[in-house]
């Protein structure tokens, strides 16, 4: 049987020569999948799946026969509605030849355009559909194991936030581009992706990852890259594909978002900007068009935030200093956005994550420095305090400020004049400071982590905006507000949310927040096949809610102690039972919600939960539970 993974990376998408991650990157990388160092099968061929949620790419030895469907008991699985539960049958014969085989699949198996009845030969170059599942056929020993890691888009969030640990670690950069083709006839035709994916992949390098968002829309993500590299390999990738109008947005990390549900969506956001004569944009900052859109609507559909709302609009004509908590994905920005847009201030609104700026370039970045002040300052460049001034400054993640730039905010603030970096001279500034932070500021006082000083200047008011998971009653209303958004953003016209794909959205936690429950929508509404949007569109991490059972080995006799019970017959080893089983049950609780946050890498569930990872691969093949997807219990 062939050895498939979806969305993972392997040892061999990443050489040695192309690792550009740190030790650890690679070492969690390659736990994402321990079998990745296999080599691969002689002579075999390779097939690329593109269906609406994920890419895939597997390899058939000769002699044996793979099948491929929705359910079991289908070799390989793909949640795709269009599919049977076993839909088609592939086998590479002992003269390589490839056939396929429909099994009397609903939605039929089609080559160049004609229904298969039977068994049929394919070849490279042949147009092959599963349904409206799309597949690539590359002869043995073509396809392309030094090009870019085809992925899960969990996996790629998950590489993301590696990364984005890594670029503020060590001060290096990276990119994430979202590709979407359009065509006048269809442009929610999975063949859409399959026309341009291999013109994308081309172009990139071996250390760059691609997932699929939907049927016309690929993520890329780019490690160790700067926005002028960037832009050329986008502008590359535009004017390679000739089957369908191609545009890209850009984000970049980590000036763009601190985490990967704000990038995917900055990058998303650069998309729906593009036009005939702009097809690649990279989305303004946080008081941009579309988020002062939201601002008044998605964000407030409970008492608790629209409470916080009624406050900050009555603070806001003011000039005092605002201090929001909250975590990530709560709003923020838009919450900043609208004390602003309500203040009367007719100054610009300008903002920057004090997380993703190297502490030797935050001093510069907020008051701006003179020609010379520095190696590479090769002109005089004005700080966001002047860019601010007569408006206001947010001051995202403020509690990452190193000490020396906390002491410089403190002298601006009760000064209200800044000093460039390589200059004696001071200017006099009117700009009103609204910080934000998900840290305990006072506990990082008391650890003499942060000013407290500086905390005392910026909290003269504060506005906390509670986590999506408090706000239950919400989920509904938010996601579909998020449906008709997207149905505008993506020219569908997806009506509902069916009740099990609600149930699952209601039991989900939410790490991300708002900024997760939208873009899980978004997706969601380019995904979906029909009108109405079903669990399979849900993705891997709130789809595996619903399959998601406990094995825990239970005694044969355990329905006599049920009914000994019932009767009020118990004993003391009985009760010890009992307990066992009931922890046994919560720490696989822990360890499965964990897994769902971190889009199933091991190592980062354990280093989060402090404990061995060896322990959760134990736990996981101990109750046989894998990861959605998977093949195998070591995923």
């Amino acid at each position: 049987m062939s050895d498939l993974r979806e969305g993972t990376l392997t040892g061999e998408d990443f050489s040695p020569t192309e690792q550009l991650a740190t030790e650890r990157l690679a070492e969690e990388i390659a736990a994402l999948d321990p079998s990745a160092h296999a080599a691969p099968p002689p002579r075999a061929a390779s097939l690329t799946i593109y269906s609406r949620a994920a890419t895939l790419q597997l390899s058939i030895e000769p002699g044996r026969a793979l099948v491929i469907g929705r359910g079991r008991p289908s070799d390989v699985i793909v949640r795709d509605r269009s599919l049977s539960r076993e839909h088609a049958r592939f086998e590479l014969d002992d003269d390589a030849a490839l056939w396929v085989e429909d099994l009397d699949s609903t939605n039929g198996t089609h080559l160049n355009g004609e229904r298969v009845v039977g068994r049929a030969a394919i070849a490279p170059g042949d147009d092959l559909r599963l349904g409206s599942t799309a597949v690539v056929v590359a002869a043995a020993g073509q396809d392309d194991r030094d090009g870019p890691a085809l992925v899960g888009y969990a996996q790629l969030c998950a590489l993301l936030e590696h990364e984005l640990r890594r670029a503020r670690t060590f001060g290096r950069s990276g990119a994430l581009l979202c590709f979407r083709a359009q065509r006048a006839d269809n442009d929610h035709d999975i063949g859409l992706v399959r026309d341009f994916a291999d013109a994308v992949r081309s172009l990139l390098r071996g250390a760059d990852v691609i997932a699929l968002y939907g049927p016309s829309m690929l993520l890329a993500a780019l490690p160790e890259i700067g926005e002028t590299e960037a832009r050329l390999v986008a502008r590359q990738a535009l004017g390679a594909a000739r089957a369908a109008t191609l545009r890209c947005g850009l984000s970049l990390y980590p000036d763009d978002g601190t985490n990967a549900e704000a990038l995917v969506d900055r990058a998303r956001e650069g998309l729906y900007q593009t036009d005939e004569t702009r097809p690649l944009v990279r989305a303004g900052g946080a008081a941009s068009p579309r988020a002062r859109s939201l601002e008044s609507e998605p964000t407030i559909a409970s008492d608790a935030v629209r409470k916080v709302y009624e406050t900050a609009r009555r603070v806001a004509p003011t000039a005092l200093p605002v201090l929001i908590f909250g975590e990530t994905g709560t709003g923020k920005e838009l919450l900043a956005a609208t004390i602003h847009h309500s203040s009367g201030r007719a100054g610009p609104i300008r903002s920057v994550n004090c997380g993703a700026i190297p502490a030797t370039l935050i001093e510069s970045t907020l008051f701006g420095h003179e020609r010379g002040a520095f190696t590479g300052a090769d002109k005089r460049r004005a700080g966001l305090f002047e860019e601010a001034h007569g408006g206001t400054l947010l001051l995202d993640e403020v509690g990452e400020l190193p000490e020396a730039a906390q002491a410089a905010l403190l002298r601006a603030l009760e000064s209200k004049r800044i000093t460039r970096v390589g200059s004696s001279q001071e200017i006099d500034i009117d700009v009103r400071i609204i910080a934000a932070t998900h840290r305990d500021l006072e506990a990082m006082c008391e650890r003499g982590a942060f000013r407290s000083d500086l905390m005392f200047r910026l909290n003269t008011i504060t506005l906390h905006l509670p986590p999506l998971r408090a706000q239950q009653a919400a989920i509904a209303t938010l996601a579909q507000r998020f449906l008709e958004q997207a149905n505008a953003s993506n020219r569908r016209a997806v009506r509902a949310i069916d009740d099990e794909a609600m149930s699952l959205l209601l039991r989900y936690s939410w790490p991300g927040n708002v900024r997760e429950l939208r873009n899980v929508i978004e997706r969601a509404v380019v995904l979906c096949p029909g009108d109405v949007i079903g669990p399979d569109e849900l993705g891997e991490r709130i789809g595996s809610l619903r399959a998601r059972t406990l094995v825990v080995d239970v005694d044969a006799d355990d329905s006599e102690r049920e009914a000994a019970g019932a009767s009020g017959a118990t004993n003391a080893d009985d009760d010890v039972t009992d307990l066992q089983q009931q922890i046994e049950r919560y720490e696989m609780e822990l360890i499965l919600a964990m897994l769902e946050r971190t889009g199933w890498n091991q190592s980062e569930a354990a280093r989060r939960l402090d404990i061995p990872r060896k322990r959760i691969q134990r736990k996981l093949r101990a109750h046989h539970i894998k990861r959605p997807g998977s093949l195998s219990d070591d995923s």
